[in-house]
């Protein structure tokens, strides 16, 4: 996160102080402001850390990059999966008015406030993101995720799908009866090791797939 301010309380003169006109000192000297992370799951998290070195202008502008990790939560809504997305803001709010002036930087594009990035592939997700600020008391950053649904199909949905049509082939096949009956055992216990294999990769968070209903 890169915080930028004007503390015209901080600025100087650089031709009565040798010539300096930008300097380093730790945030715990001079006044930053107190964000608190919304939603927060990590009870060891107590805000942005302000004894890092913070660059101070001339002209009183102040700049501090906070390199932080946080830990939040989501609401996920898998009822679509294995085509399901979702969408999880993290947020800092503050008392003091914020305002997004950058974007999200070192990808192959600058995206600016308010516009979400390109999707890129991260695992089973197509992934884009988002850095907006709320009300002007809350900066978010917003991650877009949709899974990606060809490899659940190909080993999830597909082979249930598979061993249903042959269960009920089963009924109408010109076989014998006891071959039927064996066929047909071979096909449930099939489909018994592939439900113990769906409801391994089933979301547990959230409401229950339609696909596991």
């Amino acid at each position: 996160m890169d915080l930028t301010w004007q503390d015209i309380r901080l600025g100087w003169p650089p031709e009565y102080y040798g010539g300096v006109e930008a300097l380093s000192l730790p945030g715990s000297r001079i006044w930053t402001p107190a964000f608190s992370l919304e939603r927060n799951a990590d009870t060891t998290h107590h805000g942005l850390q302000n004894k890092i070195p913070i660059r101070v202008s001339k002209d009183g502008l102040i700049e501090w990059r906070v390199e932080t990790l946080t830990t939040t939560v989501c609401d996920a809504d898998p009822f679509f999966f294995p085509a399901d997305t979702m969408e999880c803001h993290v947020c800092f709010s503050t008392v003091t008015a914020i305002q997004c002036a950058g974007g999200i930087a070192g990808r192959e594009e600058n995206v600016p406030c308010d516009a979400s990035s390109s999707a890129v592939t991260e695992g089973e997700w197509y992934r884009s993101d988002k850095i907006f600020n709320k009300d002007f008391k809350e900066a978010c950053f917003a991650l877009y995720l949709s899974r990606i649904p060809l490899f659940h199909i190909a080993t999830t949905v597909g082979p249930c799908v598979i061993l249903v049509v042959l269960m009920n082939m089963t009924f109408i096949m010109p076989i014998d009866k006891l071959d039927r009956i064996s066929f047909g055992v071979t096909i449930l216990l099939s489909m018994v090791v592939s439900l113990v294999f769906v409801t391994s990769v089933l979301p547990v968070k959230g409401a229950l797939p339609f696909f596991g209903e």
